[in-house]
């Protein structure tokens, strides 16, 4: 769990799973954008094909929570120099939205035309729920 020492309370607070093929992260709100992200990084990510300008374009995934049924999202693909596969972003309305979302465990499944691009899953997601609310709370 993070927030930046030098941020305002409430602003830019985050939690990180990670394990050794995949990281999950949780993030917002920060700066002038007042929503929160929920992105995932693993080796079957694709990187962007065509990039906009700020280094992001639109992807299509299926997106599978289990016992929910799939669903079919548009979010956010970008790629950072230092990883040899992409990220892929789903935007979300609010931090406290994200965090009324949250269970202990919950596993996801990415799917691009087809093809599983991420399989992994976090555990203790209560503890990151309420880490993400006190800082939310600027605690």
């Amino acid at each position: 769990f993070f927030h930046p020492e030098k941020a305002a309370a409430g602003e830019f607070c985050g939690a990180i799973f990670q394990n050794t093929e995949a990281m999950i992260w949780l993030m917002g709100p920060g700066g002038s954008y007042r929503g929160a992200l929920l992105r995932f990084y693993g080796e079957g990510i694709p990187k962007p094909t065509n990039p906009d300008k700020s280094g992001m374009a639109k992807q299509v995934i299926t997106l599978t929570q289990a016992p929910d049924p799939a669903q079919t999202l548009t979010v956010l693909n970008n790629a950072y120099k230092e990883f040899r596969f992409g990220v892929l972003s789903i935007p979300v309305p609010s931090l406290e939205a994200l965090i009324g979302s949250i269970a202990d465990k919950q596993n996801f499944k990415i799917e691009i035309d087809g093809r599983v691009v991420f399989n992994s899953a976090w555990s203790d997601g209560l503890l990151a729920r309420d880490a993400l609310q006190k800082c939310a709370q600027g605690k």
